[in-house]
Formats: structure tokens, C-alpha cells, sequence
């Protein structure tokens, strides 16, 4: 759960960097507790992280706030979120891997970790219409229709 390893390469040992990580993990906790998703792969690994991500921003109290936010990530992943949501459907489609999109070892266009933000900002549109507990447990078909809705909609 927490690689101090990683915390230590990435330079999250300060208050604001390890809550945010504590508050991710416990949203995955919670997720799971509340019956989760079942299934793995792409569109699973897209839900989940987006929707710790998600759990992490609501108790932070802030909407924008995002771990990864340095060096522009966030204004490259706002400016290209169309474009990453239209690839990863591709990929879930074709089967493709969907690996870069995920973990600051792998990159996408050379940004890491977009696939934390194409879920959490599918997760943010989703809470438009379900509640917290609800998007806990969407079934794998309802996700996977709605993510074809959400990048449809860009």
C-alpha cells in the first residue's frame, strides 16, 4: 500500500504529500468495504484508482487537488483529457495495454499517471448522477457504458 521507497523517491514525505497518499489508499479501502468491483483489467484499474482518487479530493475538501501536480501535469492533462479519454477507450476496445497510463515509472506522451486523472474526472462525472455509495458499486457493464458516455460527451 504505502512504498516508503516510493515516497522517498518521490518526494511525498511532507504533511500535505502523505495524507494525500493515506486518503487515496483508505478510498480504496473504503471501495472495497463497500462492495467494490469485481473484475480486473483496464476499464477496472481506470475505475478504481478514479474513484480513490476521487475519495482523496473529498476529504481533502478540494476538487483540484492532485498528488501528481508538478511541472504542469495537471493544466497537459486538462488540455489533452479528450484525447486521453478517446485513446483509452481505444485500447479498452482493442485490448491493447493500458500499462504507461498508470505508475510515475511508466508515461504517456511523457506524463505520468494520467490514468489517475481520466478516472478521477470520470468519476467526478459520474457523482452527477450517482451517489457515493452507488459509484462504489457499479457493475463492469454499467462502467464500461458509461465510460463510452463520458468520453462521447468530452
Amino acid at each position: 500500500m504505502l512504498g516508503v521507497e516510493k515516497i522517498i523517491e518521490l518526494g511525498w514525505y511532507d504533511f500535505e504529500s502523505l495524507s494525500a497518499l493515506i486518503y487515496h489508499e483508505l478510498g480504496h479501502i473504503w471501495h472495497d468495504a463497500k462492495g467494490g468491483s469485481e473484475g480486473k483489467g483496464n476499464l477496472t484499474q481506470l475505475y478504481r484508482e478514479g474513484l480513490a482518487m476521487y475519495f482523496e479530493q473529498l476529504t481533502i475538501g478540494d476538487f483540484n487537488y492532485r498528488l501528481q501536480n508538478k511541472n504542469g501535469w495537471l493544466d497537459w492533462c486538462h488540455a489533452n483529457k479528450n484525447a486521453l479519454s478517446v485513446e483509452y477507450l481505444r485500447r479498452l476496445k482493442t485490448g491493447e495495454n493500458t500499462q504507461e497510463f498508470f505508475g510515475d515509472w511508466n508515461n504517456y506522451q511523457g506524463y505520468s499517471d494520467v490514468g489517475y486523472y481520466i478516472g478521477c474526472e470520470f468519476i467526478k462525472w459520474l457523482s452527477e448522477r450517482y451517489s457515493l455509495n452507488k459509484l462504489a458499486k457499479l457493475d463492469s457493464d454499467t462502467v464500461y457504458q458509461e465510460f463510452k458516455s463520458f468520453v462521447v460527451q468530452g
